[in-house]
């Protein structure tokens, strides 16, 4: 195993803590999906064949994809996605320069 890969592994494992830990479980793309245009934590299993981090955030799409894996799928990402989890709440807090972007 390499260092890298070695890398990915504990941000993996220290990103999936702090996760299961606030915002509920996982869902399975198979079981249920996000809504169209909905932005939500996704966990790609096969992300670090590309150097790319596990866990992001996506926007589900119409538009269907192809990964290298050759599983077809619609979020806005190269690698497919198993798993997803909404995105939390911004905190209430002010927000410096544009007050259009302030969350409600």
């Amino acid at each position: 195993m390499n260092n890298q890969t070695e890398v990915n592994d504990k941000k993996h494992a220290e990103g999936q803590s702090c996760l299961n830990d606030g915002l509920g479980a996982w869902i399975n793309v198979n079981d249920r999906l996000p809504n169209l245009g909905q932005e939500v934590l996704a966990f790609r299993p096969e992300a670090h064949l590309s150097q790319d981090p596990h866990i992001v955030v996506r926007e589900f799409t119409a538009t269907a994809r192809k990964s290298p894996q050759g599983v077809m799928h619609r979020f806005n990402c190269w690698c497919h996605v198993t798993h997803w989890i909404p995105l939390p709440q911004a905190p209430n807090v002010e927000l410096r320069g544009d007050a259009s972007r302030r969350p409600a």
